[in-house]
This record gives structure tokens, C-alpha cells and sequence, in this order.
């Protein structure tokens, strides 16, 4: 491997190092969602989840969930929510509960 392309890999793999910090960075940003809201968006799925077609059952989920993690070796999930998405859950419910009233 020549001097440029040792460069040209160093260069890509700081950029993706970037591209992974700016991510954590707004993540941090994001404000803090409360249980109580994000117990309301997971119970708003539940109930809801029947009535949406499961093309809009996958966006809603990949809107709620951020990262998923499985240890095989205990065979334990863990999910990691999206504040952002939990609250967009939310308003989208409230959106549906409020022109179902009309």
C-alpha cells in the first residue's frame, strides 16, 4: 500500500469516526423524554398497532427504536428508544385521537 492510500484509509476511517461523534452529539442533545411520556407511546403502539397496516407498524417501530442488542449467550434484548421518535409517536396518536373526535 503506497503512502496516498494508507492517507486516503486514515482520512475515510476519521470520517466515520466523525460521522459517528456528530450522531452521539445530537443524541445528547435531543431533550429528555420522561417515562411517563414514553410508557404513553409504547401503550398508544400497543393499542393501536391491530388498526395500522404493518407497513405503518414498521415505520412507527423504526421511529421509536433507536439501537437493539442481543446476547445470545443469555438470550437477553435490550432496546434503546429514540426520545425524538418516542415524542413524533406521540404527536402522530394525538393527531389520529383528535380528528377521530371530529
Amino acid at each position: 500500500m503506497s503512502g496516498f492510500e494508507t492517507i486516503q484509509e486514515n482520512i475515510s476511517h476519521l470520517e466515520r469516526r466523525l460521522a459517528g461523534n456528530q450522531e452521539q452529539a445530537l443524541a445528547f442533545q435531543q431533550p429528555a423524554l420522561e417515562v411517563e411520556q414514553a410508557a404513553q407511546a409504547l401503550t398508544a403502539l400497543e393499542q393501536g398497532s391491530g388498526e395500522l397496516p404493518v407497513i405503518e407498524q414498521d415505520r412507527v417501530i423504526h421511529l421509536m427504536v433507536q439501537r437493539v442488542d442481543y446476547d445470545g449467550g443469555q438470550g437477553k434484548l435490550a432496546l434503546t428508544l429514540d426520545p425524538a421518535g418516542l415524542v413524533a409517536v406521540l404527536e402522530e396518536q394525538a393527531k389520529r385521537d383528535q380528528e377521530t373526535a371530529k
